[in-house]
């Protein structure tokens, strides 16, 4: 497993602290060139949770979604798939409605992610936020995994958290539309 931190340190990363209401610090970084990060730790043993929240610790919430792998498990749900974590980062844990993806994702034998047949979308894309986080956690917090999609049956305290902005997603090559 590569050293995510001192990566992260070397790209420019700036690591960031703010008091949450409850008075727990939420630590995040900042840095460009985000899909090579996560892309990086994905393809070195870490797994990702994209939310709109600030969170230090992710808590198991049932699944309100029957098509899952998992059914409707009471997890936390991870995924090794890049464009789902950033997608989550921006409208999981909004009021944006319903939300529907599917994509097919090819990983090269380099690690590299392409995707094809994608579709975003929620009912209220009015609501999409400008900004969300990516949740980074050694592989090891999974108690299953089918695919690119795991779970983790306990509470989880993320290993680093990567603050996105809405600049992050390509727009153009993958439209978040309104269902």
């Amino acid at each position: 497993m590569i050293d995510l931190k001192k990566e992260i340190m070397d790209k420019g990363g700036k690591f960031k602290y703010e008091k949450l209401l409850n008075g727990e610090l939420f630590e995040y970084v900042i840095i460009d060139n985000l899909d090579r990060i996560i892309t990086l730790a994905v393809n070195n043993g870490y797994v990702l949770h994209g939310s709109t929240r600030k969170l230090v610790e992710l808590i198991p919430q049932e699944a309100n979604d029957s098509s899952k792998e998992f059914g409707n498990a009471k997890a936390v749900y991870l995924t090794s798939n890049p464009i789902v974590a950033k997608f989550c980062a921006l409208v999981g844990g909004a009021n944006v409605g319903e939300r529907r993806d599917s994509k097919v994702t090819k990983i090269s034998p380099e690690g590299e992610y392409t995707y094809t047949d994608t579709f975003f979308g929620v009912s209220k894309p009015e609501n999409i936020r400008n900004e969300g986080y990516i949740y980074i956690f050694p592989k090891s917090v999974v108690d299953k995994s089918e695919g690119l999609e795991h779970i983790s049956k306990e509470p989880i305290k993320p290993f680093i958290v990567i603050q996105m902005k809405r600049s992050d997603w390509d727009e153009k090559k993958y439209p978040i539309e309104k269902i």
